[in-house]
């Protein structure tokens, strides 16, 4: 007698053979298929935490994008030790006053300060201007000067704000610039290329 679990024989006849190739073909089959489907499941899952990350770094990269650029820049001191203790010894106006805005000098190309815009601001402080040609004659960016008066004089304090500024077609941004409590009055120059020059004068009182 037969054993009907063991593998084919040798002496065995087609017509006993048939039903175990018939079983043997099955479990092939089947083997295959298991295997495939979990072959599948595995990609599934994978694409499944794959397609979670990119939407959760597309969703971090929209936010990063969104965020104020204040709040990526640390705030910078635009007076020195010494400058500011000379201001120290100053009288400190912290009353409201009208903003002053002085025009000196407007041969060259229009300037307007978005930043400060109001007597009274909080430190830090953002210097935010708009420079545009006045005509066809373009800007000199490289003639731009800034400087801070300190009593009876002006310190030149164009490097400090450059090397914390942003210029982007004819805006000039630079955040975070810290004062002390008080008055305080900015002058900015600047020229075209045919070298005319406009002066604008600015004050506003830090509280």
């Amino acid at each position: 007698m037969r054993n009907a679990h063991l593998p084919l024989q040798l002496g065995d006849s087609i017509s006993d053979q048939v039903p175990q190739i018939e079983i043997l073909s099955r479990c092939v089959i089947v083997s295959f298929h298991s295997g495939l489907l979990k072959v599948m499941y595995v990609w599934v899952v994978r694409a499944r935490w794959l397609l979670i990350g990119a939407i959760l770094f597309v969703l971090a990269f929209s936010v990063w994008i969104l965020l104020p650029r204040n709040s990526e820049q640390e705030a910078f001191s635009l007076l020195t030790p010494a400058e500011m203790a000379e201001l120290d010894n100053q009288p400190k106006v912290t009353e409201s006053l009208d903003r002053g805005l002085t025009v000196t000098q407007s041969d060259g190309p229009f300037v307007n300060f978005n930043s400060p815009k109001k007597d009274i601001v909080q430190s830090p402080v953002n210097i935010d201007v708009d420079i545009s040609p006045r005509g066809d004659t373009a800007v000199d960016l490289s003639s731009i000067r800034i400087d801070y008066r300190m009593g009876p004089a002006w310190v030149n304090v164009t490097k400090r704000i450059m090397k914390h500024a942003s210029v982007e077609g004819s805006r000039l941004l630079a955040r975070s610039a810290e004062l002390p409590v008080g008055r305080h009055t900015m002058r900015l120059s600047i020229q075209d290329e045919d070298k005319r020059r406009t002066r604008v004068t600015v004050s506003f009182v830090v509280q």
